[in-house]
């Protein structure tokens, strides 16, 4: 076995000086993974979720992975979590979307190059024979993608038993794996030794099955990802910000078009079945969507799909005209005349309070139209009636100085910081984005 799996590491996680990052319950899959990397020579850590499902057991459990870790000299992340019985969420689905978010935090930390996870080849009969009586999309597991790696996909468990047993493996038994209680359990413990009792090559089959579809479902990810790209256009708000996608429905006029969705790797890998109708047959054009890293929001005409997590190294920056910026051109001018340019910002400087703070739009602001007398209008409203949609006022920068809102780029400038006759000095700003 371990043969097999430095062959796989070649194809897959080569150079070996990446670090992994290991999950690691104390059972046995994972403490024979966490055996085999190591033996690898794999520069690894290793990563482990109490739950306190199970009271002492859990704890156990934790200071088991804890006492490996230190006798090995291994780095160790352990998250603590309790589940809140007034939770109305399934109690595993709660289980994986906690894990999953420690996962994602360790790498978006960048503690490793992978997350490695113990899932063999009998998980995905599990996973398929649970789909299919759960009516949900067969899928298989894959070997590496996102940001994980299952080194031990292609391995039994009858495998792993042996390998444990030869290598003195110690590992931790987890009393709610004999309990029926739980679909998974039930699937392993009831009814799959009897389908494989009845039909020769049980596993085989349906796994040859699970493969043909992923064929199938890649030749269709594949023309309609096209199809999608064609109707697709990156935005970019500000300098620094990501791109998010603005996608036409057109694809709805498509035949079979309404499923098109189910088949984009990105919506298809975060959002349920159900999220993704939900986004295209909603007529709230108010409703946001959110699942993994995403934010979608949408309209009569488009589906707009960005992060949700703004960069942080954008927001409350301090400029000081005329000095550089990496997000404004700016230049002081006195003459008495000036030709106005569109995409720039003409300013009273001497009705401003420098230095002025760039930073993301916040719930509450209020701006001074130009033409506006009396008041103040909300800078949202303000916004939507210039035609920014909702992704285009999340990632939006303001100028503000210390009596508030000045100017928005792309938008417009606060009255009360407007240019007059009695100007003497103008400050002209021209956004980078």
């Amino acid at each position: 076995m371990l043969n097999r799996l430095n062959q796989w590491s070649e194809w897959f996680i080569s150079p070996r000086k990446q670090p992994i990052v290991c999950a690691v319950s104390g059972g046995m899959d994972s403490m024979v993974l966490l055996d085999v990397l190591m033996k690898m020579g794999i520069e690894v850590k290793v990563a482990h979720v109490n739950y306190g499902l199970r009271g002492q057991e859990s704890d156990g459990d934790e200071a088991f992975v804890r006492q490996f870790c230190e006798e090995n000299q291994l780095e160790f992340f352990l998250k603590k979590v309790h589940f809140d019985p007034a939770n109305k969420e399934n109690i595993q689905v709660w289980a994986r979307n906690e894990r999953q978010a420690f996962f994602r935090k360790l790498y978006d930390g960048k503690v490793c190059k992978w997350i490695a996870l113990g899932h063999h080849k009998s998980d995905q009969l599990e996973t398929t024979l649970l789909s299919v009586f759960k009516g949900y999309d067969i899928q298989k597991m894959s070997n590496i993608g996102y940001i994980y790696i299952r080194p031990l996909l292609d391995i039994t468990k009858a495998e792993i038993i042996e390998y444990a047993e030869q290598n003195n493996v110690k590992y931790r038994t987890d009393s709610s794996n004999l309990s029926n209680k739980y679909d998974r359990n039930f699937l392993r413990n009831e009814i799959i030794p009897k389908l494989r009792d009845r039909f020769e090559n049980f596993d085989e089959r349906v796994l040859g099955l699970v493969n043909r579809q992923k064929i199938r479902n890649n030749i269709a990810y594949s023309t309609i990802s096209e199809k999608l790209k064609e109707l697709t256009t990156k935005v970019r708000p500000t300098p620094h910000s990501f791109f998010y996608e603005k996608i036409s429905k057109a694809f709805l006029k498509y035949p079979y078009g309404k499923h098109y969705l189910h088949y984009d790797a990105d919506f298809a890998f975060h959002f349920s079945r159900s999220q993704i109708d939900q986004i295209i047959e909603s007529k709230n054009y108010q409703a946001k969507f959110e699942a993994g890293p995403w934010l979608v929001v949408h309209d009569e005409e488009f589906i707009y799909r960005g992060y949700k997590e703004k960069p942080e190294w954008i927001d409350d920056i301090k400029l000081n005209p005329p000095d550089h910026s990496p997000y404004f051109e700016s230049s002081i001018n006195q003459q008495k005349s000036i030709d106005f340019e569109d995409g720039k910002l003409y300013l009273d400087l001497d009705k401003v309070k420098l230095p002025f703070i760039v930073r993301y739009m916040k719930e509450g602001d209020k701006i001074k139209p130009l033409g506006m007398h009396k008041g103040s209008k909300s800078l949202n409203k303000f916004l939507k009636e210039k035609g920014f949609n909702f992704l285009d006022r999340y990632y939006c920068l303001v100028l503000e100085d210390q009596n508030g809102v000045v100017a928005v780029p792309k938008a417009g400038i606060d009255e009360r910081h407007a240019i007059d006759e009695n100007t003497e000095n103008i400050l002209v700003l021209k956004s980078k984005y």
